[in-house]
C-alpha cells in the first residue's frame, strides 16, 4: 500500500502541472482512482495500463504505447517506484 500511496502522490503532483500521464501496475483497478482524481486535478490526458514491470514484452508494450499516444517519450516514474518496490520487498 505504501508503494501506492507514492505513486498518487507523485501523480497528483504532475497532475497540478497539467501532465500527461501514463500509469502503469500489475492490477489495472489500483489506478483507476489514481487517474480520476488526477483528471480533477488537471492532467491533461490520463492513460492507465496494467503490466508486469519486469516482465520485458509488458515494458516495451507501455512505451510503445505511451510514445504512441502522447508522441514522445515521457518520464517513467511510475514504473521505477513499481521495480524498486517489488525487488526491495523479495
Amino acid at each position: 500500500m505504501c508503494m501506492i500511496w507514492k505513486m498518487q502522490q507523485i501523480a497528483y503532483e504532475y497532475a497540478i502541472r497539467r501532465a500527461n500521464l501514463m500509469l502503469v501496475a500489475r492490477r489495472e483497478n489500483r489506478l483507476i482512482g489514481i487517474a480520476e482524481n488526477a483528471r480533477r486535478m488537471g492532467a491533461r490526458h490520463v492513460m492507465i495500463m496494467a503490466a508486469d514491470v519486469v516482465k520485458e514484452d509488458d515494458c516495451r508494450r507501455f512505451v510503445n504505447e505511451t510514445i504512441n499516444v502522447f508522441g514522445r517519450g515521457m518520464f517513467l516514474w511510475m514504473v521505477v517506484f513499481e521495480f524498486i518496490y517489488r525487488y526491495k520487498h523479495l
